[in-house]
């Protein structure tokens, strides 16, 4: 969404937006890596291979913790546009219609409907019950900091190891 809607307003080269552009790819890519890693480094529970749980509980933390600031960025790139657009009914009425049309549209090839339409996926994900429930789906964040530490005793008991080893500490 957040391209998308730097993209129809025409702002993906303007700085600021560049950087908050930069802060969403990172976010994604982070979380994409964590998911990745989780699998590749796989535990096995009863015979089945499963997500490594530290791993997997660093990604929901993350997701938990930088997803307000990713929604701020959005309203960020979005503009005020984002709370003060018309209605659909004022799209659907013909004595508003052409108005909207000719100062809605963003960059050149962007209609004003594909501007209108993407600001209310904005508003539906991002005003909503929904935000809510990221954060609290998968716990509160200290559960998932309890868990990470839980599930990783053994590996930081291996690096103790490993630091004794390398101290000489017998």
């Amino acid at each position: 969404m957040a391209f998308a809607i730097a993209e129809y307003n025409g702002v993906t080269e303007v700085p600021h937006i560049r950087e908050k552009l930069t802060e969403a790819a990172m976010y994604l890519q982070t979380l994409k890596s964590l998911i990745r890693a989780s699998c590749l480094d796989f535990v096995m529970h009863g015979g089945m291979p499963v997500p490594n749980p530290v791993t997997t509980n660093i990604a929901k933390y993350h997701f938990a913790d930088k997803y307000h600031s990713l929604v701020k960025l959005i309203q960020d790139i979005s503009g005020g546009s984002l709370i003060t657009k018309p209605t659909y009914l004022d799209w659907q009425n013909p004595e508003t219609h052409g108005f909207m049309d000719k100062y809605f549209s963003g960059k050149a090839g962007t209609s004003a409907e594909a501007r209108l339409r993407m600001f209310d996926l904005i508003r539906r994900q991002l005003a909503s019950e929904y935000e809510v429930m990221v954060l609290h789906g998968e716990g509160s964040l200290m559960a998932q900091r309890m868990m990470i530490l839980a599930e990783a005793r053994e590996e930081l008991k291996r690096c103790k190891k490993i630091a004794d080893d390398m101290a000489g500490i017998k």
